[in-house]
């Protein structure tokens, strides 16, 4: 007997079942904390993944936006409750350690963050390729906030380390205003400047908003927490307060803000302070807290200063003291894949460089020269250099030749490798800083030794700063990140069988010293434009 067989249908209802899960891929950076004086300058200080997102739209299937972000060591803002285009979003954060966090270990916190949500979402991948899979619109994903140039963020207060006084041990509260012109932006470091620091000893600092230039009873609490007094040995240390998400918050344009500091030392740590006028402060008498508030750091500032009124206007100097925010409502540093004019700055950083002392590097051998200056890059990983900068003097009838090498040791490039010769440079007239998009963009190594060079003999002047000290913290000041040591500028000139002193012949490497090469002391205007490598998404 045979068995019919029976063929099962499915039937079409009419209903959709709606757009499949859509997929985004993202390529992951590695992070840093930059500490550096020079990231508190420019108002960067802290972690490079500050206000950093990825924005994952939902599709016609989903129901929930969602964003991404990242903390770091505790800190950083949560872009969500600042960025206009991730209003009414979710956010999923992703907790990372202190320090350096590199690329790989960034996208493994990130996998588990996303998987662990409860967001109906999928990661894997790693660095080179973290997929995000699940209801959303793919092409609208969106990565914000790279860490890739000045930018918008920014420090308003003191920006000098050139103290007047700090003869006093820090055994007070007090207090210094500013009318905050760079907003609407939002808050994400609090600093003082500390004359003298014991590493034992606390400073709590503290920002109100509210009331006006003259000692209020209305501002209201913004942020405050504990610095701690660390002294590195140069004299004149920020302390600064990175902020937490909670702590973070929105300042608006034209704010009037008070910056508050306390402690109850006897001894070891003294606060700076600068004549009225010389900064964003406002200028004004040095306010000191008589009563109302414990100046033991260890307890909280009031939530307002509402009948606070016995102070003390009397002494003619200014607390130094800044707040960084970032710039609302985009809360960038600069739009991502960085630039070759407005990338971070490493080397020289005035244009005072200019108008001082010049060289044709003819002197003193005419036959020309090889000039090395010296520095530690920062402890950021990523970095990417788009750009050589020389600062030319007078340029006749010659020109430069520029590059860098990495490797040997501060004030010692023997043996140190080619990183780019970028060529002789193209430039005319006098007194301007002459560029070289970098071809490609080449890596430079965290906390390594790297070497600005330029060749040259005659026809064209490089300027040169003479003791240029990094100690001094205003942008228009602070000339150098280079080494300032009597030895750490290096000079080969025609003596050296090495290497040619000709502009047209290619930098040899690796690089070696002589026993005739000079090291004469000096600070040429050479500078680098980097950026720190972003994130990336494609559908």
């Amino acid at each position: 007997m045979s068995r019919r067989r029976h063929r099962r249908f499915i039937y079409a209802t009419g209903q959709s079942l709606g757009p499949p899960p859509e997929v985004a891929t993202f390529t992951v950076a590695p992070v840093s904390q930059d500490n550096r004086r020079r990231a508190a300058i420019e108002g960067r200080y802290g972690s490079t993944a500050n206000m950093a997102y990825w924005a994952l739209p939902q599709n016609a299937n989903g129901s929930t936006d969602y964003y991404v972000w990242w903390s770091h060591g505790g800190y950083n803002a949560d872009p969500g409750d600042h960025v206009a285009v991730l209003a009414g979003y979710t956010g999923i954060e992703v907790a990372l350690g202190s320090g350096s966090i590199t690329a790989a270990s960034r996208a493994s916190s990130t996998i588990s963050a996303i998987n662990g949500a409860g967001a109906g979402l999928v990661a894997s991948g790693d660095e080179t390729g973290l997929a995000i899979s699940g209801n959303i619109d793919a092409a609208t994903c969106a990565v914000g906030a790279a860490y890739t140039g000045r930018g918008t963020a920014g420090l308003f207060g003191s920006h000098t380390t050139t103290v007047v006084s700090n003869g006093n041990p820090f055994n007070a509260v007090i207090a210094a205003h500013a009318t905050f012109t760079a907003g609407p932006a939002v808050l994400t470091a609090i600093g003082i400047l500390l004359g003298t620091a014991d590493p034992a000893d606390q400073v709590r600092v503290a920002v109100y908003s509210g009331g006006s230039s003259t000692w209020s009873t209305t501002p209201t609490l913004v942020a405050e927490g504990i610095v701690t007094a660390t002294d590195d040995g140069s004299g004149n240390v920020y302390a600064w307060l990175s902020l937490t998400a909670a702590q973070s918050a929105a300042i608006a344009d034209n704010a009037s803000l008070w910056v508050l500091a306390k402690a109850d030392q006897t001894n070891g740590t003294h606060p700076a302070f600068e004549t009225p006028g010389s900064s964003d402060l406002t200028n004004r008498n040095l306010v000191i807290v008589n009563t109302g508030i414990d100046n033991d750091p260890t307890v909280a500032f009031p939530a307002s200063l509402a009948g606070i009124t016995d102070v003390d206007e009397t002494n003619a100097v200014v607390m130094m003291c800044a707040i960084e925010y970032r710039t609302a409502p985009f809360c960038s540093d600069c739009s991502l894949g960085g630039t070759t004019t407005n990338g971070l700055i490493l080397g020289m950083h005035t244009d005072n460089v200019l108008a001082a002392s010049e060289s044709a590097l003819t002197s003193p051998d005419a036959g020309g020269a090889n000039v090395l200056a010296s520095l530690t890059t920062p402890a950021i990983l990523g970095m990417l250099c788009t750009r050589r900068e020389t600062a030319l003097h007078d340029i006749s009838s010659g020109q430069m030749r520029t590059g860098e090498y990495a490797g040997g040791s501060i004030g010692d490039p023997d043996a140190a490798t080619l990183s780019q010769d970028h060529g002789a440079t193209a430039g005319s007239g006098s007194m301007a800083w002459v560029g070289q998009n970098a071809s490609p963009e080449f890596s430079i190594a965290a906390s390594s030794t790297l070497h600005l060079a330029i060749r040259g003999n005659g026809g064209v002047a490089v300027g040169f700063v003479a003791g240029a000290s990094p100690s001094t913290a205003s942008p228009a000041d602070d000339p150098s990140d280079f080494a300032t040591g009597a030895t750490d500028e290096y000079e080969t000139n025609t003596d050296n069988p090495a290497h040619s002193t000709d502009d047209t012949v290619a930098f040899e490497t690796p690089f070696a010293t002589d026993p005739q090469d000079l090291q004469p002391g000096n600070y040429p205007g050479m500078r680098l434009r980097f950026r720190v490598a972003g994130d990336t998404v494609t559908a």
